[in-house]
């Protein structure tokens, strides 16, 4: 075993867990990814009423 190998990040770990330890991560960051298109859906909503509230005065 050199010292490379011992160095590598993945040193110790079996196929199983590195693949399974993606998933998660795919798993998140497609999360964040919904959430961030749903918060941009929300505000742009909100800016659109926002405008239309300044564009029609109050009776």
């Amino acid at each position: 075993m050199s010292k490379s190998e011992e160095s590598c990040p993945t040193y110790g770990y079996q196929e199983r867990d590195i693949y399974l330890r993606k998933l998660e991560v795919e798993a998140e960051a497609a999360q964040h990814l919904h959430r961030a298109k749903m918060l941009q859906k929300l505000f742009r909503i909100l800016r659109v009423s926002h405008l239309l509230r300044r564009a029609i005065p109050d009776r």
